[in-house]
């Protein structure tokens, strides 16, 4: 059997998704510690116009935060459907700040400098099935890439839940108050 697309090709009895095809089923999974958040972007940021195609996949972090990082492949984000044994090969995550990481696992990063940063995830995974025209066949993502923008931010944002100043009501106040 051929081609079905330039990025998706079926030959040899498997499927190999690449090139834009891969990037749809290529993501990135982010958590954040106790001491370090992950926040989304508030709208009222403005993102630099050299940036804006990447403003669907913004978020923002504390300079000095340890976050963790990892590779994820999506199992139906395309073409090809309802995808089973997934299992990435190779990943690597680049922050934009001159840091590199193999991604197969949870990896950790903090941002020295703030301001705006590129971090660009790319994969190679397996899987073995993989629904496409009526077949099921094994089969690879190759090279797929997805990119986020991150802002990293100065001064971390600031969260108030409860604030109490040792008084409950207005005469717990006024007993309190010495009169000179």
């Amino acid at each position: 059997m051929g081609a079905v697309s330039a990025d998706i090709y079926i030959g040899n009895g498997d499927i190999e998704i690449s090139n834009s095809d891969a990037d749809a089923y290529t993501d990135l999974s982010a958590k954040s510690t106790t001491k370090a958040k992950i926040y989304s972007l508030e709208s009222k940021k403005k993102i630099p116009t050299k940036y804006k195609k990447y403003e669907n996949y913004t978020f923002k972090v504390a300079k000095g935060s340890k976050i963790y990082y990892k590779a994820i492949a999506r199992s139906s984000n395309g073409v090809v459907t309802n995808i089973s044994g997934l299992k990435i090969k190779k990943a690597t995550v680049s922050f934009g700040d001159g840091t590199k990481k193999i991604a197969n696992k949870w990896i950790s990063h903090k941002y020295k400098k703030s301001g705006w940063y590129l971090i660009k995830v790319n994969l190679n995974a397996t899987f073995t099935k993989g629904y496409l025209y009526g077949m099921d066949l094994p089969g690879n993502v190759v090279n797929g890439t997805r990119i986020y923008l991150v802002y990293v931010e100065n001064n971390p944002q600031l969260s108030i839940s409860k604030v109490t100043s040792g008084y409950n009501t207005i005469t717990n106040y006024k007993k309190k108050i010495l009169i000179i």
